[in-house]
């Protein structure tokens, strides 16, 4: 058994010797292992050795073990690792910023034992074995593809042989790769070869074995495949051993070209490996690949056969054909020569009577010339001009004639000089291959001469028939027989098919080759069942309908193929799946005569892909853990932060009583705190949302000068304390463009806070901005090259500095999420490391692109670029509206009784700072803990407005919502819905439920007052 190799990457020697310890006592498997208590010395390893798995602790003595994962993971786009990484703390940050960066799992020491450690480096060691057999698979059907494509384009043998070795040798990296063809007396030449230097490919080299000549073949006969991982060990005869040596063989594996005809299998020739520098073990997979590639040569072999049978055969048809070309033209000119010459009126009808042809005898009758009655229906003739009657009969006549009567009856016409002719006339239907009737011949003759004219006719009518249907059955079969062979070739080169069989539907007899009955576990020779009877034995019983219905439709015409896939039992009880292909072949008519097809064994694929739907599912399931945990951390963050904002918010403006500048002081240093850890939750949601593709944009029109201006207001204050000056450059005739305003300012208001947080005082920032395509701009902003390369039209937002600046190195990791990119300013300057990455994530949302340059010491410029376009009118979007804060609404008829509100939460806390604000702003407030409280109270008290908190136990806010839009006495109560978990979709839940308006919590009571306000003045 192969060791597995382990990299552990720890500075305390005594927990590598325990993770050592952990795994070898797991007998079932060996590991070799590798140590390094550095991160350098780690790399080195891994480099060096390419371990299997990584054992990596987070804290070493030369860095974060993290940093180990960003050395490796240079030059690698989204490859996940082999690493385990270990941490003596548990930290969600350091969790997802390994993951990120390539890790497999995450183990806290103090949570390791002998089974968890077994088990994660199992899982790894399980999912690298199995990349490595699906990379090997998709490696040999590419090889198999490549050559069945050979095959299916080409049919020449020697170019698909060539081909054959010359992919066999690349594959299997052998030293040669040989396809050796016998002749009758078991002698044989090397007829393809591929081989390396310094070794000789043998091509057309003659070779004498008497030991072939003695057994004719031997065990290569039943498909045996020999192989030797050292000629020397392999129990060869002297004389075999010597002509290995004299082809510089060491180690060669063998495969039989088994060439399929009826019911025997003939031994064209061998396909051929060799190993010349030194001994080599064959894998099981080389074995199966030189397998396949015989059957698929033995296809070709079979196709280059059929080729050549075809080619003559087609050559024997043309002869015949020609014969019979000269046969029916010499018929041909022999009826027209009996035609004109006749001593009777005889011509050609079409179904409705049109004249085609007339014999000359006819026209002399009339007096009249072919021009003047070819085309005129027959009984507008002179002859038949002698009465209406007459005519009458023979419209008639015809009209049973054209549906395949025979008609013959006395008449008198019209004759030379107007002379009375009796005739004994006949119409005769002529009908072509289907029985339709496609002509008639009209037929006049004198009584006198009835007898011997009808003799005659009769006699050359049976010679014509006769020849025609002689003729056409012959034709017919050669038909058949040229589309059945047409048919199995199109098989052979569209599938390069493992089993074929064949059905005769009209006998119901059916045919199997010998590797139809391999496909199904069972003994051609020795299984006395008919083929029909092992497929129904075989065939799983929850497949048998959906494979009969497709087998009906097939032989209906309802498909043009037999396409299936179905499941069969070997003997041994083992399931095999099976792909099943035909094609029906039809008489002229279309009726159903016979079917040929294919099958072949899909097993490994079937696996591979159940495997795959698995591990699917498991990566589904991991992906909904962390949505709701994300959605469970936002509502228990932010349902505490509610107070804490609230009380400081609530304190801050006095409205609980008034406080010293030092209170004021802390309660400032409180909110800032609050909205800090409230815009890292908002971050972290929001990076959320954007990885797994559920953030949806809400795309506008906008004014690029609003959005600036709004955008510096936000920074405007902070940078008047730092001392830092603000200059902006915003061209006068820009146009408005179509973004989310909402995103694209939190993208400039994070560029600009960053700014002014890493600008010192006396400094000076900017924000630019440029617009137009290639090499003409407007605007101050400095325009990248690489903008500029791609020659579409573009606005650019540029945010500079004259700050601290970024070194080239940190420069490449700059957008990564929880990245700081130097960890003395963690400690200096307060942030998470996510809002780059929040910027890079909204500007690729709406198609664009971020990019930083800078210099330390010297200053950053950060330039935001989006798709534009020019010609878009220009709009003034709205001014950004301040809220102030008023004294609530009432009624001027109940002005002295204050509005009373209906609050609806769980949490004491919050029910405490809701109350206290609520009430010192002159608002009277009614409790209730719960949804049912909640729909109770407001049946009691008809308040003029309701606050419904979403999550409270018994009955949910949602639900209260709805119970109250149903009763009509307080459903037209204004309610807003409160919610601590700002998830995607919570507003149009609460909106959907009957919610006026929806807060997401923590809230702002100022923004609250206003909401209440707003809706107390549309109560009438």
């Amino acid at each position: 058994m192969m060791a597995t190799t382990i990299l552990i990457v720890d500075d305390f020697e005594s927990d590598r010797a325990i993770y050592k310890r952990y795994l070898q006592s797991d007998t079932e498997y060996f590991y070799r292992f590798f140590e390094a208590d550095t991160i350098e010395e780690g790399v080195k390893l891994w480099r060096s050795h390419r371990p299997e798995i990584v054992l990596l602790d987070i804290n070493l003595p030369d860095g974060n073990g993290l940093e180990f994962l960003e050395i490796i993971n240079e030059g690698r786009s989204g490859e996940r690792f082999p690493v385990i990484v270990l941490t003596g703390q548990g930290d969600e940050r350091i969790a997802v910023r390994a993951m990120k960066l390539g890790a497999a799992d995450y183990l806290i020491k103090k949570d390791i034992t002998a089974v968890l450690l077994a088990i994660c480096v199992g899982q790894l060691r399980d999912r690298n074995n199995l990349n490595c057999q699906l990379a090997r698979l998709r490696q040999q059907e590419v090889v198999i593809s490549k050559i069945a494509l050979k095959i299916q384009k080409h049919l020449n043998l020697e170019l698909i042989l060539n081909t054959v070795a010359q992919e066999v040798r690349d594959f299997l990296a052998g030293d040669r790769a040989v396809v050796y063809q016998f002749n009758p007396d078991m002698s044989g030449m090397i007829a393809a070869s591929a081989s390396i230097h310094p070794w000789q490919t043998c091509l057309n080299l003659q070779i004498e074995d008497t030991c072939f000549r003695d057994n004719l073949g031997g065990a290569y006969r039943e498909g045996r495949v020999f192989s030797a991982s050292d000629i020397y060990n392999a129990n060869l005869t002297e004389c075999h051993i010597k002509l290995l040596e004299q082809l510089q063989v060491r180690a060669n594996l063998v495969v039989p070209i088994l060439r399929s005809r009826d019911k025997d299998r003939s031994l064209w020739g061998l396909l051929i490996v060799h190993q010349c520098l030194s001994p080599r073990n064959w894998e099981e997979t080389d074995i199966r690949l030189l397998q396949e590639l015989s059957v698929q040569l033995a296809i070709a072999i079979q196709q280059a056969e059929l080729f050549q049978n075809l080619h003559t055969l087609n050559i024997s048809l043309e002869q015949k054909v020609e014969e019979r070309t000269k046969e029916l033209k010499f018929s041909e000119n022999r009826f027209r020569a009996v035609f004109e010459n006749m001593f009777q009126f005889i011509g050609l009808l079409t179904p409705d009577g049109t004249i085609l042809a007339v014999n000359q005898i006819a026209l002399t009758s009339a007096g009249a010339t072919a021009e003047d009655l070819v085309g005129v229906p027959l009984w507008e003739t002179y002859w038949w001009h002698i009465s209406l009657e007459a005519r009458q009969d023979l419209q008639q006549a015809i009209a049973r004639a054209a549906q395949g009567e025979f008609i013959r009856y006395d008449v008198d016409v019209l004759g030379v000089d107007g002379q009375i002719m009796s005739i004994d006339f006949s119409l005769r239907p002529l009908r072509d291959e289907t029985g339709k009737v496609v002509m008639l011949i009209p037929e006049g003759r004198d009584i006198s001469e009835a007898k011997k004219s009808k003799q005659q006719l009769h006699q050359l009518n049976q010679e014509l028939e006769s020849k025609v249907k002689s003729r056409t059955i012959e034709l017919q079969v050669r038909e058949r027989e040229l589309e059945k062979l047409s048919q199995r070739l199109a098989l052979s080169l569209k599938s390069g098919a493992i089993g074929c069989w064949e059905w005769d539907i009209i006998k119901d007899n059916r045919f199997w080759d010998a590797r139809m009955y391999e496909l199904f576990g069972v003994s051609g020779q020795s299984f006395i069942l008919d083929p029909n009877d092992i497929w129904l034995i075989a065939l799983h019983p929850d497949d048998r309908k959906v494979t009969e219905t497709a087998l009906k439709n097939a032989i209906l015409g309802k498909t043009e193929y037999y396409d299936t896939e179905f499941r069969i039992f070997y003997p041994d009880r083992s399931i095999h799946y099976i792909k099943a292909f035909g094609v029906v072949v039809r008489d002229p008519v279309g009726n159903p005569l016979s079917m040929t097809g294919i099958n072949f064994d899909i097993s490994d694929r079937k696996q591979t892909e159940i495997q795959l739907l698995q591990t699917n599912e498991e990566l589904m399931r991991a992906t909904r853990l962390k949505d709701e945990f994300l959605a469970n951390m936002s509502h228990e963050l932010r349902t505490p932060l509610n107070a804490i904002l609230g009380l400081s918010n609530a304190l801050s403006e006095q409205i609980l009583g008034s406080l010293n500048e030092k209170q004021l002081k802390s309660i400032a240093t409180v909110e800032s705190s609050g909205e800090h850890l409230l815009s890292l939750i908002n971050d972290i949601l929001d990076l959320s949302k954007m990885s797994s593709g559920m953030m949806e944009l809400s795309i506008e029109s906008v004014s690029i000068k609003n959005l600036c201006d709004s955008s510096l207001v936000f920074i405007k204050q902070q940078a008047f304390q730092k001392r830092v000056r603000i200059i902006s450059n915003i061209p006068k005739n820009v146009n408005n463009i179509n973004i989310e305003e909402r995103r694209i300012r939190q993208v400039l208001i994070n560029l600009l806070t960053n700014a002014v947080k890493f600008t010192p005082s006396e400094g000076e920032i900017g924000l630019l901005v440029a617009f137009g395509c290639g090499d003409m701009w407007q605007g101050k902003a400095t325009i990248p090259q690489r903008i500029k390369i791609m020659n579409s039209p573009t606005i650019v937002f540029q945010v500079v500095d004259t700050g601290i600046g970024i070194t080239s190195n940190d420069l490449q990791r700059l957008f990564q999420p929880f990245v700081q990119v130097d960890r003395a300013l963690n400690r200096q300057y307060e942030g998470t490391g996510l809002g780059l990455a929040l910027v890079k994530q909204i500007v690729e949302l709406h198609g664009g692109q971020v990019m930083a340059e800078s210099k330390v010491g010297e200053g950053s410029c950060f330039t935001v670029a989006l798709p534009y376009e020019m010609s878009q009118s220009s709009s003034n979007a709205s001014a950004p509206t301040a809220i102030t804060l008023q004294p609530p609404i009432v009624n001027s008829d109940d002005a002295a009784i204050a509005p009373l509100i209906l609050l609806a939460e769980d949490n004491e806390a919050n029910i405490q700072t809701f109350t206290s604000y609520l009430t010192a702003i002159n608002y009277r407030i009614v409790i209730a803990r719960d949804g049912e409280e909640a729909v109770a109270k407001a049946k009691e008290h008809s308040p003029d407005i309701i606050l419904m908190d979403i999550q409270m136990p018994k009955m949910d806010g949602l639900e209260a919502i709805r119970l109250i839009r149903t009763d009509k006495k307080i459903a037209a109560i204004p309610i807003i819905a409160l919610t601590a978990l700002a998830m995607e979709g919570d507003r149009e839940r609460c909106l959907d439920a009957g919610a006026n308006d929806y807060l997401s919590k923590p809230i702002k009571f100022r923004q609250l007052n206003a909401k209440i306000q707003q809706i107390l003045k549309q109560i009438p």
